[in-house]
């Protein structure tokens, strides 16, 4: 079984093996479709990131939003990658992994 972890990270990919290394995005085997989406999620997300916690609450509804792309695209990565893959999110704007 691979374990990976999908979450908005300071890196270029936001797509790790959940206790290791980040694997780019153009390594997965996955569409060029899914990857675009991975990308735009992505970048999308970064500004959060940087926020404190009181400016991510402002922000709360932006975040929600972000957080279902990302859980759908944890799926559709699970599911591309095929039956013996794993995906976990993790919320950067709430902090936590989220099931």
């Amino acid at each position: 079984m691979i374990y990976l972890l999908l979450a908005a990270s300071y890196r270029s990919s936001p797509v790790r093996e959940e206790f290791g290394e980040y694997i780019e995005i153009d390594e997965l085997n996955v569409s060029d479709q899914l990857k675009d989406e991975l990308r735009l999620w992505s970048d999308n997300y970064q500004p959060v990131i940087y926020l404190d916690m009181n400016s991510r609450k402002n922000i709360s509804n932006e975040i929600t939003e972000l957080d279902l792309k990302g859980i759908f695209l944890a799926g559709r990565l699970a599911s591309e990658m095929g039956g013996d893959v794993k995906v976990k999110y993790y919320s950067e704007g709430l902090l936590k992994f989220i099931p």
